[in-house]
């Protein structure tokens, strides 16, 4: 039984133990390592056998209400993240440091992936900022980044927009916030950090991940 929070982050962290060379200590979730290195982390996202309407990963992301730039309500899990692979940064449009320089390489990457993109691919692009970055406010970044379908940005009420920060590791200040992107395969629950000066190629790595068949070639990780 995962229904609780404590059963959940002991089964995951049962699951990262099972991969050699990520450690995982106590009290360990997603998105709270070191930013300045690249961690793969395979999470097994499949369905809780207590229950068929909540699945772990709903569990541990949670499911709080989000409003994209286009003025649509989102669940964070069920609209944002299930079965779908995501890259996730976190920004805020006022910010003149690393916020468009991310959104830039999206941007770009939004082109190489254009067959993909909107489809099983999502860009999702979260404010750190929800008390001023309004839904017209993002959208006019949108357009600053010209956004496909496929690139969400979103905001909503300041305490929801913290449940779904702190789950991807930020906590505090919006000039605070992690200036790395989160590359994550729901189906596989494979998840890669890419800071934004990797040596590894952000376009090679969300392929990777797009591309991942899970553990042992199995979706889910079952075995």
């Amino acid at each position: 039984n995962m229904s609780s929070p404590a059963d959940l982050a002991k089964w995951i962290r049962a699951r990262l133990k099972r991969l050699p060379g990520i450690p995982v200590s106590q009290g360990s979730r997603l998105g709270s390592r070191d930013p300045a290195s690249l961690v793969p982390a395979r999470l097994v996202l499949g369905q809780s056998k207590a229950s068929r309407d909540s699945s772990p990963a709903q569990q541990y992301f949670t499911d709080v209400e989000l409003v994209t730039h286009n003025g649509d309500a989102v669940r964070f899990y069920s609209d944002l993240l299930k079965d779908k692979v995501v890259v996730i940064n976190m920004f805020f449009s006022t910010c003149s440091g690393a916020c468009p320089t991310m959104a830039g390489a999206l941007a770009s990457l939004q082109e190489s992936f254009a067959d993909r993109l909107g489809k099983d691919l999502f860009f999702v692009s979260l404010s750190a900022d929800p008390v001023n970055d309004t839904p017209a406010k993002l959208k006019e970044y949108a357009q600053r980044f010209h956004a496909k379908p496929g690139w969400l940005f979103v905001t909503g009420k300041p305490e929801n927009v913290d449940v779904a920060l702190a789950k991807l590791g930020h906590t505090g200040v919006k000039e605070n916030h992690l200036t790395v992107y989160l590359v994550g395969n729901l189906k596989t629950g494979l998840w890669k950090k890419v800071p934004p000066n990797s040596a590894a190629s952000l376009k090679d790595i969300v392929a990777s991940v797009l591309n991942d068949k899970g553990i042992d070639g199995v979706p889910n990780g079952k075995d």
